[in-house]
């Protein structure tokens, strides 16, 4: 048996019996100096370590995935984002508040082939914007089919005409997301008509309803 004496490299006390230095807790000693640890004269890190971590030491589990994707609350999981979601987020203009803006009218578009429509409510007044958006889509929906006529719900701003949306003879409803949507500002006025671009005479409908969004 050794006896024990000072061990400089471990900080220690270590058995030192002949041949092979052995551990305080038995086996060998670890295979590293103090001077390696943080503030040592060459302290390892990752910079200076031979190797890479394989993906079993990075947690890299079932099938080649670190985690699932992502689920919804109530009871999701967190994870990764789809491509499909991530795509879905970029979609989304501005801050993505959303505010749907309801215009219609109980009267045929006369025969001078224009209508102005009520809203939201019964009222003919425009609506002010709150604050700085885009115009981003709007939809139609009539009361019954007219063969004769084309309409356009033509969505006004300040008085202007800037974006519309063509209801096809024949049909009872359309709708569309503007490719290049039209900008405003908190004051801005908006407005919603009825325009006949094709046929003569009165709509054969009495009922429409338009929806106009405005993104922020």
């Amino acid at each position: 048996m050794g006896r024990k004496t000072l061990d400089s490299n471990r900080g220690d006390y270590a058995a030192r019996p002949f041949g092979i230095r052995m551990a305080t807790g038995g086996g060998l000693p670890g295979p590293h100096a103090p001077t390696h640890e943080s503030g040592g004269v060459d302290a390892l890190n990752l910079g200076n370590i031979a190797g890479v971590i394989t993906d079993t030491q990075h947690g890299n589990r079932g099938g080649g995935t670190l985690h699932t994707l992502v689920t919804p609350d109530p009871g999701g999981v967190a994870g990764f984002m789809s491509p499909a979601d991530k795509a879905k987020l970029d979609a989304i203009a501005g801050t993505g508040r959303v505010f749907d803006y309801q215009y219609g009218r109980n009267t045929i578009v006369p025969g001078g082939g224009l209508l102005q429509l009520q809203g939201p409510g019964p009222t003919l007044t425009a609506i002010r914007m709150l604050r700085p958006g885009i115009i981003s889509a709007a939809s139609i929906e009539v009361g019954v089919i007219d063969a004769g006529n084309t309409y356009d719900l033509q969505i006004r701003l300040n008085g202007a005409p800037v974006q519309t949306v063509t209801l096809a003879a024949g049909t009872l409803g359309a709708q569309a997301v503007f490719g290049a949507p039209t900008a405003v500002v908190a004051g801005d006025l908006v407005t919603a008509f009825m325009v006949r671009t094709a046929g003569v005479g009165a709509s054969a409908f009495s009922d429409m309803q338009a929806v106009v969004e405005v993104t922020s």
